[in-house]
């Protein structure tokens, strides 16, 4: 997902000052493996059907760390040179998202997971 709002960003403002400001490949993945193992976390700590082993006010506790995490990790990865850290064109962003895109899809299929993005 973010490297398609990436490549739609980069797309349409092609300016260099986007490019600069612009997060760079591994940026974009090391934010998107938090977000990944973040939201399933705040997702189970908000479930009703689930027998929680904290209170309400511990679990909302850890959604804002979580929260907090992802922010100190856009941060962080903000002061990655652009050296190790490459602004890649819009059209490897488009790639890379259907790429992820694809092995989502197959991963939801093969091991049979019915709650996901999507809807599939």
């Amino acid at each position: 997902m973010f490297n398609l709002l990436y490549g739609v960003l980069l797309f349409i403002n092609r300016s260099q000052a986007t490019y600069n400001q612009a997060m760079g490949i591994v940026s974009i993945t090391f934010v998107a493996i938090v977000v990944g193992i973040g939201m399933p976390l705040i997702y189970n700590m908000m479930d009703m059907n689930v027998k929680h082993k904290y209170n309400g006010w511990m679990r909302a506790l850890f959604i804002i760390l979580i929260f907090l995490a992802w922010i100190v990790m856009f941060t962080v990865s903000s002061l990655i040179p652009k050296a190790i850290n490459p602004v890649v064109s819009p059209y490897v962003n488009f790639t890379l998202a259907i790429v992820s895109i694809a092995a989502a899809i197959y991963t939801y299929r093969k091991y049979d997971i019915t709650v996901n993005f999507f809807g599939t």
